[in-house]
């Protein structure tokens, strides 16, 4: 299967509420998508995440921090939106942070499996 297809078969869920302090709630390894829904770089991203074929073995979440009160923002010091990340088992892995005036591409999705293949069986 391609880094891309042309439909995903997995809705864009909001993940805010999976988070316990700064350890997700899912097991094994997560993609996530760190997003605002203001921004226009997120809004524009949405539909490359969601085309994006995670790597076997890898859930894809997207989660909204609009909501300032859940202290995302904070809890993972996200200097700015869109952000990519890998949690394994919880933990914080891997990051890619949006970059000012221009967002995230394609290129930052093949960076995060590249991350997910070479962490095999941790």
């Amino acid at each position: 299967m391609g880094l891309f297809s042309r439909h995903s078969p997995e809705p864009l869920e909001d993940g805010s509420d999976r988070f316990d302090g700064p350890r997700l709630d899912l097991p094994g390894k997560v993609a996530v998508l760190f997003t605002v829904d203001w921004c226009p770089f997120c809004r524009s991203y949405e539909s490359t995440w969601r085309d994006w074929n995670a790597p076997e073995g890898v859930q894809k979440l997207r989660v909204d921090i609009s909501d300032e009160s859940k202290h995302h923002w904070e809890t993972f010091d996200i200097p700015i939106v869109p952000t990519v990340a890998l949690f394994e088992n919880g933990r914080l892995t891997w990051r890619q942070n949006g970059r000012a005036g221009l967002g995230l591409g394609k290129k930052d999705l093949e960076a995060l499996r590249q991350a997910a293949e070479s962490r095999e069986g941790t």
